[in-house]
């Protein structure tokens, strides 16, 4: 697998578990304040995450 694969397999990995967080912790934790169904933030939040996680500061800020 080579970096590019590497790269979007992470940021699929990582989107998938931020949007679904809440649908996770509310079957654990019952509460009103977990966002259900899911969090439509994942994929804008997991992408500088694997950005800065791949190619540090400089790729963030490019």
């Amino acid at each position: 697998m080579n970096i590019i694969q590497r790269r979007i397999l992470h940021f699929f990995v990582l989107a998938c578990a931020l949007s679904w967080f809440g649908h996770l912790g509310n079957w654990i934790f019952p509460s009103g304040y977990w966002p259900l169904p899911m969090n439509p933030l994942g994929p804008l939040i997991a992408a500088p995450i694997v950005i800065w996680a791949t190619e540090g500061r400089a790729g963030v800020s490019a």
